[in-house]
């Protein structure tokens, strides 16, 4: 289910999809355009495992390394417009839990 909700269910892919048309039309040589996906710590394949403590968040981790893999994907497919992943840090949530 996580896996779900962090991938397929912010809709990562069909959101990037649907605005490639309008993110063409807006930009220019002054104004380039932007996909910025938001990943995080745990979904890199060169920290995870061994340097990187797992807990049992395996959905999690895959959601984020399919968010980077996408993201990938897209920056050399869409070649035009700049497409980066980024890690916002570790937030307070009921999964970060309440030491951030």
């Amino acid at each position: 289910m996580l896996f779900y909700v962090s991938l397929l269910g912010s809709r990562s892919f069909q959101h990037c999809e649907e605005c490639l048309p309008l993110l063409r039309k807006s930009m220019s040589q002054e104004q380039p355009a932007t996909v910025i996906n938001i990943s995080g710590r745990k979904g890199s394949i060169e920290l995870c495992p061994g340097t990187e403590r797992v807990h049992g968040n395996y959905a999690y981790m895959c959601s984020k390394t399919a968010v980077n893999h996408l993201t990938r994907i897209l920056s050399i497919e869409q070649s035009d417009i700049l497409t980066v992943s980024m890690c916002p840090g570790w937030n307070r949530t009921d999964m970060g839990g309440p030491s951030v």
